[in-house]
């Protein structure tokens, strides 16, 4: 949280929040990244990453209106 309220106090304008595959493995939700990011932002976008391949979070992390979305593994 910390990190990302600095990012964003220093001018930043897209702060992303990233999960990658790994960290979901062990347990680590974007969904949990996007809702710290959210509470810290007060000026840039927030762009997320990780976890959007399937609609087992997707649903969820658009209800926190992302600025950007970035789908890697979920285009075939």
């Amino acid at each position: 949280e910390e990190k990302i309220r600095q990012a964003d106090d220093l001018g930043a304008h897209v702060i992303g929040v990233h999960v990658g595959i790994d960290s979901q493995a062990h347990g680590e939700s974007p969904l949990a990244a996007l809702k710290i990011a959210k509470a810290s932002v007060k000026r840039a976008e927030i762009s997320v990453a990780g976890g959007l391949k399937d609609d087992r979070y997707l649903d969820q992390i658009l209800k926190y209106q992302p600025d950007i979305l970035v789908v890697g593994n979920g285009i075939r």
